[in-house]
Protein backbone atom coordinates (compact mmCIF):
# COMPACT_ATOMS: atom_id res chain seq x y z
CA UNK A 1 0.00 0.00 0.00
CA UNK A 2 1.36 3.33 -0.92
CA UNK A 3 1.55 6.56 1.24
CA UNK A 4 -1.38 8.07 -0.39
CA UNK A 5 -3.58 4.93 -0.72
CA UNK A 6 -6.29 4.72 2.44
CA UNK A 7 -8.21 1.48 2.76
CA UNK A 8 -11.47 1.94 4.28
CA UNK A 9 -12.33 -0.52 7.27
CA UNK A 10 -14.33 -3.44 6.62
CA UNK A 11 -17.78 -2.40 8.13
CA UNK A 12 -17.85 0.88 7.41
CA UNK A 13 -19.05 2.06 4.03
CA UNK A 14 -18.44 5.79 2.17
CA UNK A 15 -21.07 7.84 0.00
CA UNK A 16 -20.26 7.77 -3.73
CA UNK A 17 -21.46 11.46 -3.77
CA UNK A 18 -19.99 13.00 -0.55
CA UNK A 19 -17.64 10.63 0.77
CA UNK A 20 -19.05 10.73 4.15
CA UNK A 21 -18.35 7.39 6.06
CA UNK A 22 -21.18 5.31 7.47
CA UNK A 23 -21.23 2.38 9.77
CA UNK A 24 -22.83 -0.89 7.76
CA UNK A 25 -25.92 -2.37 9.85
CA UNK A 26 -28.48 -5.42 8.74
CA UNK A 27 -30.76 -4.01 6.67
CA UNK A 28 -34.80 -5.20 6.66
CA UNK A 29 -35.81 -7.31 3.56
CA UNK A 30 -36.13 -4.88 0.83
CA UNK A 31 -34.96 -2.24 2.72
CA UNK A 32 -32.87 0.57 1.90
CA UNK A 33 -29.87 2.70 3.19
CA UNK A 34 -29.62 6.52 2.54
CA UNK A 35 -26.58 9.16 3.06
CA UNK A 36 -27.59 10.90 6.12
CA UNK A 37 -25.25 13.74 4.78
CA UNK A 38 -26.55 14.07 0.69
CA UNK A 39 -29.28 11.22 1.08
CA UNK A 40 -27.54 9.22 -1.74
CA UNK A 41 -28.38 5.35 -1.69
CA UNK A 42 -26.11 3.55 -0.26
CA UNK A 43 -27.02 -0.02 -0.25
CA UNK A 44 -30.17 -2.03 -0.59
CA UNK A 45 -31.55 -4.80 0.25
CA UNK A 46 -33.29 -7.10 -2.87
CA UNK A 47 -35.16 -9.93 -2.70
CA UNK A 48 -34.31 -12.99 -4.15
CA UNK A 49 -31.90 -10.85 -5.99
CA UNK A 50 -29.38 -13.97 -7.70
CA UNK A 51 -32.63 -15.63 -8.88
CA UNK A 52 -33.81 -12.50 -10.06
CA UNK A 53 -30.44 -11.48 -11.97
CA UNK A 54 -29.94 -15.05 -13.68
CA UNK A 55 -33.80 -15.39 -14.93
CA UNK A 56 -33.28 -12.00 -16.80
CA UNK A 57 -30.06 -12.64 -17.68
CA UNK A 58 -30.75 -16.24 -19.29
CA UNK A 59 -34.56 -14.11 -20.69
CA UNK A 60 -31.64 -11.65 -22.50
CA UNK A 61 -29.32 -14.23 -23.84
CA UNK A 62 -32.45 -15.50 -25.67
CA UNK A 63 -34.36 -12.30 -26.72
CA UNK A 64 -30.26 -11.15 -27.78
CA UNK A 65 -30.51 -13.96 -30.11
CA UNK A 66 -34.07 -12.99 -31.28
CA UNK A 67 -32.34 -9.36 -32.24
CA UNK A 68 -29.62 -10.84 -34.19
CA UNK A 69 -30.75 -13.70 -35.86
CA UNK A 70 -33.83 -11.78 -37.70
CA UNK A 71 -34.26 -8.67 -39.29
CA UNK A 72 -35.31 -5.34 -37.45
CA UNK A 73 -36.58 -3.96 -40.40
CA UNK A 74 -37.16 -4.93 -44.41
CA UNK A 75 -37.53 -2.49 -46.60
CA UNK A 76 -39.15 -2.46 -50.68
CA UNK A 77 -38.57 -0.48 -53.17
CA UNK A 78 -40.25 -1.42 -55.95
CA UNK A 79 -38.59 -5.22 -56.94
CA UNK A 80 -36.12 -4.50 -54.41
CA UNK A 81 -35.73 -6.07 -51.08
CA UNK A 82 -33.75 -5.07 -48.42
CA UNK A 83 -33.57 -6.37 -44.87
CA UNK A 84 -31.18 -4.68 -42.24
CA UNK A 85 -29.76 -6.25 -39.03
CA UNK A 86 -27.47 -5.12 -36.24
CA UNK A 87 -24.76 -6.69 -37.48
CA UNK A 88 -25.99 -5.04 -41.43
CA UNK A 89 -25.72 -2.01 -40.03
CA UNK A 90 -22.28 -1.65 -38.62
CA UNK A 91 -21.09 -2.60 -41.30
CA UNK A 92 -22.97 -0.26 -43.55
CA UNK A 93 -20.96 2.14 -41.66
CA UNK A 94 -17.66 0.82 -42.10
CA UNK A 95 -18.14 0.06 -45.76
CA UNK A 96 -19.09 3.87 -45.93
CA UNK A 97 -16.08 4.88 -44.79
CA UNK A 98 -17.03 5.14 -41.26
CA UNK A 99 -14.94 3.04 -39.58
CA UNK A 100 -14.54 3.81 -36.58
CA UNK A 101 -18.36 4.57 -35.57
CA UNK A 102 -18.64 1.34 -36.90
CA UNK A 103 -16.94 -0.35 -34.14
CA UNK A 104 -18.21 2.06 -31.32
CA UNK A 105 -21.81 1.04 -33.15
CA UNK A 106 -20.98 -2.82 -33.28
CA UNK A 107 -19.41 -2.36 -29.74
CA UNK A 108 -22.35 -0.47 -27.59
CA UNK A 109 -25.13 -2.30 -29.39
CA UNK A 110 -23.38 -6.07 -29.64
CA UNK A 111 -20.49 -6.90 -27.25
CA UNK A 112 -21.41 -5.12 -24.05
CA UNK A 113 -24.87 -6.18 -24.04
CA UNK A 114 -23.55 -9.79 -24.92
CA UNK A 115 -20.50 -9.77 -22.52
CA UNK A 116 -22.77 -8.30 -19.46
CA UNK A 117 -25.35 -10.94 -19.79
CA UNK A 118 -22.56 -13.57 -19.98
CA UNK A 119 -20.70 -11.93 -17.56
CA UNK A 120 -23.33 -11.91 -15.16
CA UNK A 121 -24.35 -15.60 -15.55
CA UNK A 122 -20.93 -16.54 -14.66
CA UNK A 123 -20.87 -14.42 -11.61
CA UNK A 124 -23.90 -14.99 -10.26
CA UNK A 125 -24.75 -19.10 -11.04
CA UNK A 126 -21.93 -20.45 -8.99
CA UNK A 127 -23.07 -17.51 -6.32
CA UNK A 128 -26.45 -19.30 -6.40
CA UNK A 129 -24.77 -22.63 -5.18
CA UNK A 130 -22.36 -20.80 -2.43
CA UNK A 131 -19.98 -21.59 -4.47
CA UNK A 132 -17.02 -18.46 -5.22
CA UNK A 133 -16.12 -18.22 -9.23
CA UNK A 134 -12.81 -17.60 -10.32
CA UNK A 135 -11.38 -14.48 -11.46
CA UNK A 136 -14.77 -13.46 -9.57
CA UNK A 137 -13.42 -9.32 -9.24
CA UNK A 138 -12.07 -8.45 -12.31
CA UNK A 139 -15.32 -9.93 -13.77
CA UNK A 140 -17.49 -8.12 -12.00
CA UNK A 141 -15.31 -4.60 -11.93
CA UNK A 142 -15.08 -5.42 -15.81
CA UNK A 143 -19.29 -5.52 -16.20
CA UNK A 144 -19.54 -2.67 -13.68
CA UNK A 145 -17.34 -0.68 -16.05
CA UNK A 146 -18.91 -2.07 -19.77
CA UNK A 147 -22.40 -1.93 -18.28
CA UNK A 148 -22.76 1.59 -19.03
CA UNK A 149 -21.49 1.51 -22.66
CA UNK A 150 -24.75 -0.70 -23.45
CA UNK A 151 -26.40 1.57 -25.57
CA UNK A 152 -29.60 -0.72 -26.86
CA UNK A 153 -32.16 2.03 -25.84
CA UNK A 154 -30.15 4.74 -28.43
CA UNK A 155 -30.22 2.11 -30.90
CA UNK A 156 -34.05 1.14 -30.91
CA UNK A 157 -34.36 5.24 -30.77
CA UNK A 158 -32.56 5.59 -34.14
CA UNK A 159 -34.28 2.92 -35.39
CA UNK A 160 -37.39 5.01 -34.93
CA UNK A 161 -36.04 7.77 -36.51
CA UNK A 162 -35.40 6.40 -39.28
CA UNK A 163 -38.65 4.71 -39.70
CA UNK A 164 -39.99 7.98 -39.35
CA UNK A 165 -37.76 8.76 -42.31
CA UNK A 166 -38.25 6.15 -44.51
CA UNK A 167 -41.70 5.53 -44.63
CA UNK A 168 -42.35 7.87 -47.32
CA UNK A 169 -39.68 6.54 -49.33
CA UNK A 170 -39.91 3.06 -49.16
CA UNK A 171 -42.16 0.29 -47.56
CA UNK A 172 -41.32 -0.62 -44.23
CA UNK A 173 -42.39 -4.09 -42.98
CA UNK A 174 -40.81 -4.49 -39.35
CA UNK A 175 -39.30 -7.38 -38.56
CA UNK A 176 -39.30 -9.98 -34.87
CA UNK A 177 -36.21 -8.55 -34.51
CA UNK A 178 -37.64 -5.13 -33.47
CA UNK A 179 -40.33 -6.26 -31.07
CA UNK A 180 -37.06 -8.33 -29.80
CA UNK A 181 -35.24 -5.52 -29.03
CA UNK A 182 -37.98 -3.44 -26.90
CA UNK A 183 -38.21 -6.82 -25.13
CA UNK A 184 -34.58 -6.74 -24.55
CA UNK A 185 -34.53 -2.95 -23.54
CA UNK A 186 -36.95 -3.75 -20.57
CA UNK A 187 -34.56 -6.55 -19.40
CA UNK A 188 -31.62 -4.66 -19.98
CA UNK A 189 -32.90 -2.28 -17.37
CA UNK A 190 -34.53 -4.32 -15.22
CA UNK A 191 -31.44 -6.88 -14.31
CA UNK A 192 -29.13 -3.60 -13.78
CA UNK A 193 -31.86 -2.38 -11.34
CA UNK A 194 -31.52 -6.07 -9.52
CA UNK A 195 -27.29 -5.89 -9.45
CA UNK A 196 -26.51 -5.58 -5.77
CA UNK A 197 -22.82 -5.48 -5.51
CA UNK A 198 -22.31 -5.13 -2.15
CA UNK A 199 -23.86 -8.98 -2.06
CA UNK A 200 -20.56 -9.60 -4.57
CA UNK A 201 -18.49 -7.61 -2.76
CA UNK A 202 -19.01 -9.21 0.49
CA UNK A 203 -18.50 -12.88 -0.75
CA UNK A 204 -15.31 -11.54 -2.26
CA UNK A 205 -14.53 -11.00 1.73
CA UNK A 206 -15.65 -14.05 2.87
CA UNK A 207 -13.50 -16.28 0.30
CA UNK A 208 -10.88 -14.36 1.73
CA UNK A 209 -11.26 -14.91 4.89
CA UNK A 210 -11.77 -18.22 4.43
CA UNK A 211 -8.29 -18.35 1.98
CA UNK A 212 -6.88 -16.74 5.31
CA UNK A 213 -8.41 -19.58 7.68
CA UNK A 214 -7.19 -22.28 5.62
CA UNK A 215 -3.57 -21.18 5.18
CA UNK A 216 -1.39 -22.19 8.20
CA UNK A 217 0.79 -19.44 10.07
CA UNK A 218 3.99 -18.45 8.62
Amino acid sequence: MTSSTLKVKKGLIACHECDLLHREAPLPKGGEAVCVRCGTLLMRDIPNSIDRILALSYSGLIFFAISNLFPILTLRTGDRISDCTLFSGSMALWEAGMGELGVLFFFTTLLAPLFTFIGLIFIFLPLKFNKTPSYLVPAFKAILAIEPWGMVGVYILAVMVAIVKLVDMATVIYGYALYSWFVLLFITAKVISSLNPKMVWDRVDYSLESTNQASPPS
